[in-house]
């Protein structure tokens, strides 16, 4: 009998400390994307799990939006003013996966550096050349823009990520952390983004 619960109580323990290698959690926050220099918002949903004393690997996959305007005022010859400034939107849905070296863990707090790779999905209506013609060359009362697209609107790219990233956890297995990233891709685009995160160790 005694045989039978230490291996019951070896096996619960063994359970628990593979249970705390592994972390799913939530992020939401800014980020910059140099498309535009646009501010935006970005979100993700990781997995991770610890497979050495320091080192980990994860995935995620999340995405961004962000929008930006270019300001064209003017006034109609009766006064009215208008506002016909240019709009644009850039999102993009993104698959990532890193390999994480702990540079600091103790039971509540984690800071983790990572590099990975990514697999972003992006479409944008930035454009890339815009001319704004006014009424002395035109003779219209209201200004002509002319776009020019060069790039597509709809691209699939594949890049680098580097992340830096802290969690600590409570009493309950919830944590409640930062994770700060810069990526680049096939594209061109860069983006780096400020995420608060939470989650639950298991």
């Amino acid at each position: 009998m005694k045989f039978h619960f230490s291996l019951l109580a070896v096996f619960f323990l063994f359970t628990q400390c593979i249970a705390q290698k592994q972390q799913l959690q939530f992020a939401l926050g800014t980020n910059f994307n140099g498309t535009g220099d646009t501010k935006g918002l970005g979100f993700l949903t990781e997995y991770n799990k610890k497979f050495k004393k320091r080192l980990s690997w994860s995935v995620s996959l999340g995405g961004t939006i962000n929008d930006g305007s270019f300001g064209i005022l003017y006034e109609y010859p009766q006064g009215q003013q208008r506002d016909g400034s240019v709009r644009y939107t850039i999102a993009g849905f993104q698959g990532t996966s890193h390999l994480g070296f702990s540079v600091f863990s103790s039971n509540t707090g984690n800071l983790v550096f990572r590099l990975g790779s990514v697999i972003r999905y992006q479409s944008s209506s930035y454009w890339d050349i815009v001319n704004i013609l006014y009424e002395p060359i035109t003779g219209l009362p209201y200004p002509v823009i002319v776009f020019e697209n060069t790039s597509p609107q709809k691209t699939l790219a594949l890049g680098g990520s580097s992340q830096l990233s802290y969690s600590y956890t409570l009493k309950n297995r919830i944590c409640l952390g930062i994770l700060a990233s810069f990526q680049f891709d096939t594209q061109g685009d860069t983006i780096s983004q400020l995420l608060f995160t939470i989650g639950k160790r298991f």
